[in-house]
């Protein structure tokens, strides 16, 4: 694992992952955005940030400096629509708290440049597939899903690229 790679795993964990940073509300372009940063307690030049769209779908972009390496990680997609979570007896807070709970377990583990595949917790299961890694461009494309008593309530495509 690369440093921009621990990097991303802690950025993510301290902010999206148990809210440990305080996101702020951040206007780009015509878009309300959240965002959050993270500093290491180990390395005061690193840096992460993170910025994303707030809802049922959307996406977002981390970006992390560490060691003169920079890197950016870009994601998008979201939940499946509130009728439909219904159906499950499920609302968008239930997905996005085994989301949340997944990325603080897994770590390093997941939405970097290795499959993490299916994690059964009871009806609830988790993934991480690449779909495409580029080596001579180091570009790693990724799909994150959540599945519920087998159907899929949650994707977010990833792109991870160092930024030179």
């Amino acid at each position: 694992m690369t440093e921009t790679d621990r990097l991303l795993t802690q950025g993510l964990a301290a902010g999206y992952g148990a809210e440990v940073t305080k996101p702020e509300t951040v206007l780009r372009g015509d878009f309300l955005l959240k965002a959050s940063d993270f500093k290491p307690d180990n390395d005061p030049t690193a840096s992460y940030h993170d910025e994303w769209l707030p809802g049922r779908v959307g996406g977002g972009q981390e970006l992390v400096t560490v060691g003169g390496q920079k890197a950016t990680r870009l994601y998008a997609g979201g939940t499946i629509s509130p009728e439909q979570l219904k159906d499950l007896g499920l609302t968008e807070d239930h997905v996005i708290g085994y989301l949340r709970g997944k990325i603080t377990d897994l770590g390093g583990a997941t939405r970097l440049h290795q499959h993490c595949m299916p994690l059964a917790d009871g009806k609830w299961q988790y993934s991480y597939v690449i779909a495409e890694h580029l080596k001579n461009i180091d570009l790693t494309v990724g799909v994150e899903t959540v599945r519920y008593d087998g159907q899929q309530v949650f994707a977010h495509g990833f792109l991870i690229s160092p930024v030179e």
